[in-house]
């Protein structure tokens, strides 16, 4: 995961004069008078952000001139704190819920624990992976140590022992950010 880039104080001004934040939808709003950038326009009390790689994505053409895009989350983040960690985690793992509520600070590898089931994946399970063998292994990593949790004939009988392990063996806080089949809806 990339480190997110530093605001200047110039690009925080810049937020704070334009961009307003609703707490109950988790909405950030245009300020101000209306204006219009690559035939859109931004008018005052309209919702703010375009829709990229399943983020809300905030652009910025007015800083001495360059182009910034900034993603809506760390915007609400820094509306309420007045800073932004190098790392934010949607906790219900709905990348436009913006809420601030369901934001928090984390680390990368807290941050990866939140994922769910990787499209495309051979199975449709956290944790599950199917061998060449035609044998479906559990497992995971934790602080880039991988655990071979066990193996199933099949995958469903996995994600249990994926799911198990994850309760006995991750700290609360660990346990915090990772979600486990059953509470994905999966089992």
């Amino acid at each position: 995961m990339v480190k997110a880039r530093e605001w200047s104080d110039e690009e925080k001004q810049w937020i704070t004069d334009n961009l307003s934040y609703v707490p109950e939808t988790g909405d950030l709003i245009w300020k101000g008078c209306a204006s219009s950038t690559n035939n859109k326009i931004r008018a005052a009390g309209s919702v703010a952000g375009t829709l990229s790689n399943g983020y809300l994505n905030i652009a910025n053409y007015s800083v001495k001139g360059d182009r910034h895009n900034y993603r809506a989350h760390r915007i609400v983040w820094f509306l309420n704190y007045g800073e932004v960690p190098s790392m934010l985690d949607h906790i219900n793992g709905n990348r436009v819920d913006n809420r601030i509520e369901n934001l928090r600070p984390t680390t990368n590898a807290l941050n990866l624990k939140n994922q769910k089931p990787r499209k495309g994946s051979a199975s449709k399970y956290k944790g599950v992976y199917i061998n060449n063998y035609g044998v479906y292994r559990a497992m995971t990593s934790v602080n880039g140590k991988q655990f071979y949790i066990g193996v199933s004939k099949t995958e469903k009988e996995a994600a249990v022992l994926y799911d198990k392990w994850l309760e006995e063996n991750l700290t609360p806080l660990e346990r915090e950010y990772a979600k486990t089949n059953k509470e994905l809806g999966l089992l």
